[in-house]
């Protein structure tokens, strides 16, 4: 039987992932910030904008070193899961010291994101009837071969097993549990730096 979350282990989890990507903690309550940019500099994680339809718009942090040579977008559906993988996916990337931009988005706004900025994409979404997000599937419908080679999937399933049926692509099924983050985590990380390595 599942129980709750304790309220310190929340707050914890909340203050963890403002501290790492400037992101609200995640309630039923609060909507989640539509976009939030991180900036690695000398191997720290540094929020440089944060988006948020409910609030005006956040002043940028005047950049300290010249434009980010690669640039990752991680779009995600929203969860304890998802965040917590992504905090520390953010957080490792930038231990390489390699100057590189961060930007988190919702899901949703993936439509919108103009995809040639970035040399890596991360999708992070929840398999459903055995089948990834429709706003994942749809979006890699529209992809060219090329952009394929940039793309990073993963999706959560119960059984961790999902099928995209879509050829070409870099995917990672896994358990959306609380023990497995690290090695989630881990995996991106490699999967995405690997990706940053080629030219």
């Amino acid at each position: 039987m599942r129980t709750a979350p304790h309220p310190v282990h929340r707050l914890l989890r909340g203050l963890a992932a403002f501290l790492i990507l400037g992101l609200p903690p995640v309630s039923a309550q609060e909507p989640v910030a539509q976009a939030v940019e991180s900036r690695c500099q000398d191997g720290h994680l540094q929020l440089a904008k944060h988006v948020d339809p409910q609030l005006p718009a956040a002043k940028s942090v005047a950049a300290q070193e010249p434009a980010p040579l690669k640039h990752v977008l991680i779009a995600t559906e929203t969860s304890h899961f998802k965040e917590a993988v992504v905090a520390e996916v953010a957080e490792k990337l930038c231990e390489g010291k390699r100057p590189l931009l961060v930007k988190r988005i919702d899901l949703n706004r993936l439509a919108a994101e103009s995809i040639q900025d970035y040399q890596v994409i991360v999708l992070i979404n929840s398999c459903r009837a055995w089948r990834p997000n429709s706003a994942v599937r749809d979006f890699l419908k529209k992809l060219s071969d090329t952009d394929k080679k940039k793309l990073l999937v993963l999706t959560t399933a119960n059984s961790g097993e999902c099928d995209l049926k879509v050829g070409g692509i870099d995917a990672i099924s896994a358990a959306s549990k609380r023990t497995g983050i690290a090695a989630v985590s881990q995996t991106v990380v490699d999967r995405v730096r690997a990706r940053l390595a080629v030219p």
